[in-house]
């Protein structure tokens, strides 16, 4: 099968990825479409770092083909979705270099496009609650204290190019090391469950994807990544984004505040690392205020 990209599809593939990626497109939709036989192969132009087809398995029904640049994220993200089975995330069935097939949801809207705010907060909780498991094959991933630390020495180890910054690497290492003496559950988390990886299935039901940088942690650090991203939505709501959260998953309102300053700067110290300018941002600035205004 030779999939026919529109010469517009083609161009932007080539703009956004470049050349090698679109002859790794072609050669995959030549040979997987007939080995998995699929079907009804639909573009669905860009995600990420991903290209994604819809598309229909004589085996599995609707399915989404993911085609990763780094194929290392396709086979964790492959891994992680096994573990967990179809309990709260769409399932994986195949996957080979570089491409994993999954299940898809219909209609697939993401939870991040509902308008109600109540809403996005009750159906996260709902996700949040109950879907962490233990790993069964450990091996297969890394801790978040290892991410973490790799986060906090993209500063530390470009120290004088980024003093503002470093210094919050610094605070926020000594509040996860206390964090991490408490909540210390070895569970699989989502490094980015927010409301963009939680989409519709129909019936009021949700389930999650995207979970390449699956970790072994405790649940409670999830909810920092998710904060950061309601209040990028509703910054005048943080109050009632972790008074919510607080009632809904009983964690402590303090241990939200931290785990939303702690995702912030983690965010930033990543960044560094793709050519980000470590300059304070008033995300920072504000999600410290909001920790250490903790009731």
């Amino acid at each position: 099968m030779i999939y026919g990209f529109t010469e517009q599809q083609e161009k932007k593939i080539l703009e956004k990825w470049g050349y090698d990626f679109l002859r790794i497109l072609h050669y995959t939709l030549k040979v997987l479409p007939e080995k998995w036989k699929l079907y009804d192969l639909e573009f669905g132009e860009y995600y990420s770092c991903n290209a994604i087809f819809f598309c229909k398995s004589e085996s599995h029904g609707d399915c989404v083909l993911r085609i990763n640049r780094d194929g290392d994220e396709a086979l964790d993200d492959y891994n992680a979705l096994r573990e967990h089975n179809g309990d709260h995330h769409v399932r994986a069935f195949e996957y080979e270099d570089g491409a994993v097939l999954v299940e898809r949801a219909i209609p697939g809207e993401r939870l991040s496009d509902e308008p109600s705010f109540e809403k996005r907060l009750a159906v996260f909780s709902e996700m949040f609650k109950g879907r962490h498991v233990a790993p069964k094959n450990p091996k297969l991933f890394d801790t978040h204290t290892n991410w973490f630390n790799f986060c906090m020495s993209c500063v530390e180890n470009r120290r004088e190019e980024f003093k503002e910054l470093y210094i919050h690497a610094v605070n926020a290492s000594g509040i996860y090391t206390k964090m991490a003496s408490v909540y210390d559950k070895k569970l699989l988390i989502h490094l980015d469950l927010c409301s963009a990886n939680i989409v519709s299935c129909g019936n009021g039901q949700y389930k999650i994807v995207d979970p390449y940088r699956t970790v072994i942690g405790d649940p409670v650090i999830e909810t920092g990544r998710f904060i950061h991203c309601e209040k990028d939505k509703n910054p005048d709501k943080a109050e009632e984004i972790l008074e919510y959260l607080e009632k809904s998953l009983t964690i402590p309102n303090n241990i939200l505040r931290q785990c939303f300053y702690l995702d912030t700067v983690i965010i930033a110290c990543e960044h560094t690392q793709w050519g980000g300018s470590g300059r304070l941002s008033d995300g920072i600035l504000f999600a410290e205020n909001v920790m250490n205004n903790a009731k």
